[in-house]
């Protein structure tokens, strides 16, 4: 999950047949913590955790646009590293044989990661288990514009004694057995600017975005869909989208279903399921996008949801980065996001757990905004999100696929949990810092957030601190990264009480 680990995987994934990506480590550390460039140098921007990603232009330093021959979009387990999807266009070579160009034009990379961790809850005991997970993608090279991929997922095979019975105590990954095919599709891509993918596949857009594609996941166990995507990119600054899903699979699942992270039977943590009951399917969602990024210092999203029986959602998020000097750099960023409920419904028709009572037809609005300011390697942000509305949570915010795993795209969420788990309207402030050493291949990060709802007797206010220190390997082979976290969210006792959880990982990409 991505803020349900602070770790920073970083690293660069290098084969012959891989996304090529430069040994040098200063190259490889080039996105990290969102860089930007000053003078030819980069700058951290002011953010412990990842700001808006770039999801579908191109770098404006890249030789290619985003739909292109040498960009692999369906890798997106890359940003995990803090990589690219790209290869240099003159490594993508064209054999005359059929099988050489099918597999030896194509693109692979493999996954590995292990990790152990504790969690304390008062409500429930305390649990120590471990997991680990790895991954093998692969593409073909193109044929006519056509290739075929796909991802093979292994995880916590012969751990069972190693691990609680009761999964809810583990908050990190799933701690059950995995063996399933995330990803098996088919892409079709025009003249480096029409992009079209059918199958299983992972999806990156601010609501509906795949844990593997932060880079602060720790798990290789991605949450994939099975749909039909469309993109078109007129121009290297602007990128629209079109997608329509009609099965997911949790990261936590074997199988695909016509399910939302509401409907699962499993949570990392059951004082933060808000529903009991939800055993109703949906037949997917449906997602039109556009990115623009007009260069190295601006980015705006626009995107419009319909997810199926639960709620249309528009949502709109801008930033703008100034470096004022060689050292100092301001970040600002807006966001908003309005949501009605539709079709049948789903959530007025539950259960909520605490306090009891029908949760409302959801109508959410939010507002948020951001301030960040980098002094050399050092970096500060300033976060505010304001929910308001009427029905379920007098304006609690509903995102069917990103729930729990909280990996909503509003500035104040935290590694934990924040305002869209609580369910209710309020609002929240995130107070965070980060500084790297060594190049950045050391970095510490941390942050503070509170929550605080309209409706304090029904829904208490909860506080989360977060730290995480993160080592990368410099010169290692590929990539070694090796991370150290500890939460501590502080809830009263209607919730659980407080919750502490330490954890180790280890991750690699070859």
């Amino acid at each position: 999950m991505r803020r349900v680990m602070a770790s920073i995987l970083f690293g660069a994934m290098v084969s012959s047949h891989a996304v090529d990506l430069n040994t040098e480590f200063e190259d490889q550390a080039e996105s990290q913590l969102d860089k930007t460039k000053v003078d030819g140098k980069n700058k951290i921007l002011p953010e412990s955790q990842p700001i808006v990603k770039n999801y579908y232009t191109a770098p404006v330093d890249s030789p290619s646009y985003y739909i292109a021959n040498n960009n692999y979009t369906q890798q997106a387990f890359a940003s995990m590293f803090y990589m690219n999807t790209y290869r240099e266009e003159s490594s993508v070579s064209q054999h005359e044989d059929f099988w050489e160009h099918t597999f030896a034009d194509g693109a692979w990379n493999l996954y590995a990661n292990a990790g152990w961790m504790y969690s304390a809850l008062p409500s429930s005991g305390w649990a120590a288990s471990g997991g680990y997970s790895g991954l093998l993608w692969g593409q073909t090279g193109r044929t006519n514009g056509f290739a075929l991929g796909g991802s093979l997922l292994v995880a916590n095979l012969g751990t069972d004694e190693l691990n609680p019975s009761a999964s809810y105590n583990q908050i990190i990954i799933p701690i059950n057995r995995l063996f399933t095919m995330p990803q098996a599709y088919l892409d079709y891509q025009i003249h480096d600017t029409w992009e079209f993918i059918g199958g299983n596949m992972i999806v990156s857009n601010p609501f509906m975005q795949t844990d593997v594609a932060y880079p602060t996941s720790v798990s290789v166990a991605p949450n994939s869909y099975t749909g039909l995507q469309a993109q078109w990119q007129p121009t290297r600054e602007m990128t629209f989208t079109a997608l329509r899903t009609f099965y997911f699979k949790p990261i936590d699942a074997n199988w695909f279903s016509q399910t939302t992270n509401y409907e699962r039977s499993f949570q990392y943590n059951s004082a933060a399921s808000i529903f009991t009951d939800v055993d109703q399917t949906t037949s997917g969602a449906l997602a039109l996008g556009a990115q623009l990024n007009p260069n190295s210092s601006s980015q705006t999203d626009i995107w419009f949801y319909q997810f199926y029986d639960y709620v249309n959602l528009g949502y709109a998020d801008t930033s703008y980065n100034w470096q004022a000097s060689k050292l100092v750099g301001i970040n600002l960023a807006i966001q908003g996001a309005i949501e009605q409920a539709n079709g049948a419904n789903i959530i007025n028709q539950q259960t909520v757990t605490a306090p009891v009572y029908t949760a409302g037809s959801p109508q959410s609005n939010v507002l948020g905004a951001k301030l960040g300011v980098t002094l050399d390697n050092w970096g500060l942000t300033v976060a505010h999100n304001q929910f308001w509305g009427s029905g379920y949570g007098n304006g609690g915010f509903v995102s069917p696929y990103t729930v729990y795993n909280v990996t909503d795209p509003f500035y104040t969420s935290s590694l934990l949990a924040g305002m869209v788990e609580k369910g209710s309207a309020g609002q929240a402030y995130k107070y965070s810092a980060n500084v790297g050493f060594l190049d950045n291949s050391l970095l510490f990060t941390g942050a503070y957030a509170q929550y605080l709802t309209q409706d304090v007797s029904s829904y208490p206010n909860t506080a989360e601190i977060d730290f995480t220190v993160q080592y990368v390997m410099p010169n290692f082979h590929n990539a070694l990264v090796f991370t150290g976290e500890f939460s501590y969210l502080q809830q009263p006792a209607s919730l659980g009480g407080d919750l502490y959880s330490p954890v180790l990982w280890i991750s690699y990409a070859y």
